[in-house]
């Protein structure tokens, strides 16, 4: 399984609905996770993988210890479940989210501000949405 040397992690700035504390490890939060206060409809955010706590943006980081996909995916199970995951418990599919997390992740540049937020999508079919993770840039004003 391919190791990464880059993370994503949180810098504190309640004003910008970053709340979790400096350096804590993000990931995508899941459909159990809250923001505080209110985002744009087609808006999504990311969660400290110790406290849950949600955060707006993140941040590249390189480490030194690599880390591989199911590694991120055991520690995130941890963190909601408050318990080590069993056998099968972390399904393919979501090892295959943390390597696209980790890949988008590992072509930044360290220090490189990450939002995430929803894309509809119209077909023939009808309409879907996919979760989009992309680099932001901030402005002076």
């Amino acid at each position: 399984m391919k190791t990464y040397n880059k993370i994503l992690i949180a810098k504190k700035s309640p004003k910008n609905k970053c709340f979790c504390e400096d350096g804590e490890i993000l990931v995508i939060a899941t459909k159990h996770d809250k923001m505080r206060g209110k985002i744009a409809s087609d808006g999504h955010f990311f969660v400290g993988i110790n406290t849950r706590t949600p955060s707006l943006y993140g941040w590249v980081k390189t480490i030194e210890e690599p880390i591989t996909p199911l590694e991120l995916a055991k520690m995130n199970y941890i963190s909601i479940y408050g318990k080590e995951p069993r056998e099968g418990e972390i399904s393919q599919e979501e090892i295959e989210h943390f390597q696209w997390f980790l890949d988008i992740i590992d072509k930044q540049k360290d220090g490189t501000p990450m939002a995430c937020n929803w894309l509809e999508i119209q077909r023939p079919t009808g309409k879907y949405r996919k979760l989009r993770f992309h680099k932001v840039i901030f402005y002076e004003v």
